[in-house]
């Protein structure tokens, strides 16, 4: 989200008063869930990347609103907007101004679980391969010279390289042989 420097610093902000903190208008990406984690600048004169806090919203919170976006790969997103929502003190996440913190901390936890989901992503296809070569027990017959099973494990090659070439990663392609070889994206 691309915001100019005055808007930022006009709904960016989150007081704390007495025991709530109040909360201006923002629209944010995700999906309706029961509580909405918040970040918010507690601290207006700290520097980047500080004065940050995370602020648990009940999404029954009046002035909380969600509206449904649906993305060009079929998945379905929210704009949520805060309007005037009083947050309790007590839906502090961590300590306040902590949250640059906590999040980058759950960004790599991400990120980890996402390169390991990769690495089986990157076996799977071998692994399907090899089965859909291996004649049946029964019949002798190979899946893999139905054009239907053909067709379908083509599908999804194509369809696991283009997000390889979409993070500029590199995937191994299969030959002939069976045998990956290592490309770099393009």
């Amino acid at each position: 989200m691309h915001l100019a420097p005055t808007r930022w610093q006009q709904r960016l902000r989150a007081e704390l008063r007495a025991y709530l903190y109040f909360c201006e208008v923002l629209p944010a990406p995700g999906e309706p869930v029961d509580a909405r984690a918040l970040l918010r600048r507690t601290d207006p004169e700290a520097p980047e990347h500080r004065g940050i806090s995370v602020l648990l919203v009940p999404a029954d919170a009046p002035g909380f609103s969600w509206t449904p976006i649906e993305t060009v790969g079929g998945q379905t997103a929210t704009a949520t907007s805060y309007d005037g929502v009083h947050v309790p003190a007590g839906n502090l996440v961590g300590a306040e101004h902590d949250g640059w913190s906590l999040i980058t901390g759950r960004l790599t936890r991400e990120r980890v679980a996402l390169a390991a989901l990769g690495m089986q992503a990157e076996e799977f296809p071998a692994v399907a391969l090899a089965a859909a070569r291996t004649p049946d027990r029964v019949n002798q017959r190979r899946r893999i010279d139905e054009p239907r099973v053909r067709l379908r494990a083509a599908e999804a090659h194509a369809r696991l390289v283009r997000i390889a070439c979409s993070a500029g990663v590199r995937w191994p392609t299969w030959g002939r042989t069976g045998r990956p070889r290592a490309r770099r994206a393009a």
